[in-house]
């Protein structure tokens, strides 16, 4: 089973750690997903890999499809 989830990749140049924001669910093939309406319009978050905190916006939001859900990190962002 595949699953969808919103990451955000690391702004700081050099380390491009993906980090989940939201779990969307299982992955039936659908060809786009939308933002829910009541999400933050920024976010503030620290990287684990490198230690800076970056905010990050919507537009840094993107879909990324996998196998497996993640089963570490911090909670989700929203």
């Amino acid at each position: 089973m595949k699953f969808a989830l919103w990451v955000a990749y690391c702004k700081t140049p050099g380390c491009h750690t993906c980090h989940v924001a939201k779990i969307i669910g299982a992955h039936e093939g659908q060809r786009g997903y939308a933002l829910p309406d009541d999400i933050p319009v920024l976010f503030d978050f620290q990287c684990q890999a490198c230690g800076n905190r970056h905010t990050y916006t919507h537009a840094d939001l993107k879909v990324q499809i996998q196998e497996f859900l993640p089963h570490y990190g911090p909670p989700e962002w929203w």
